[in-house]
C-alpha cells in the first residue's frame, strides 16, 4: 500500500502555484521580478518564501493587465526592474494599478564572466531579480539599489 502512495505521488505533475496556494488562499505577498526590454518582458513570480517559478514572457501591452490579475492571488503585489530605457513609465503604470514598484540600479548578474546575453539569460535575471526584492522588501536594504522615482 505505501509503494502505491509513493508510486502515485511521483507521477503527478509539478503544480506552477505552489501548494499553499492552490486551497484558494491568498499568498501574503508576491515578487515580482522584471526583466525589461523593449519588444518584451520576462517575468518570475516568487510567492511569499517559495522558490520562485519559472519565468514568462509578455508583450509590454499584455504585462500590466496580467500584473493587475495578481492582485487577486497576493495580499500586496511589489515588483523591480532595473533602470533603463523604458525609464520610470513602467513603474507610474504598475503604481497606477496598485502595485509597489521600484526601479532599481542594473547589476550584471553573470557571476562566471561569460559575457553572453541569451534568452535563457533573461529568465535567470529575472529569477534573480525577484529574490533580491524579496531580501530586499524582509529588511536587508543592501539586497538592492533602488532609485528615486522623479515627480511625473
Amino acid at each position: 500500500m505505501a509503494a502505491q502512495t509513493i508510486r502515485n505521488n511521483k507521477s503527478r505533475k509539478a503544480s506552477p502555484v505552489p501548494p499553499e496556494n492552490q486551497s484558494g488562499s491568498k499568498a501574503q505577498i508576491m515578487h515580482l521580478g522584471i526583466d525589461v526590454h523593449l519588444r518584451q518582458y520576462v517575468v518570475c513570480r516568487k510567492l511569499d518564501g517559495a522558490t520562485p517559478q519559472p519565468a514568462q514572457r509578455f508583450k509590454p501591452a499584455e504585462f500590466i493587465a496580467w500584473a493587475r490579475k495578481q492582485l487577486v492571488l497576493a495580499g500586496r503585489v511589489v515588483c523591480c526592474y532595473e533602470a533603463g530605457p523604458p525609464g520610470y513609465t513602467l513603474q507610474r503604470e504598475l503604481a497606477a494599478a496598485g502595485i509597489t514598484c521600484h526601479v532599481v540600479r542594473p547589476q550584471d548578474w553573470d557571476k562566471h564572466g561569460s559575457k553572453v546575453k541569451t534568452d535563457g539569460r533573461d529568465g535567470r535575471d529575472a529569477r534573480e531579480l525577484a529574490e533580491h526584492l524579496a531580501r530586499y522588501e524582509a529588511g536587508n536594504k543592501h539586497a538592492l539599489a533602488v532609485a528615486r522615482v522623479p515627480e511625473a
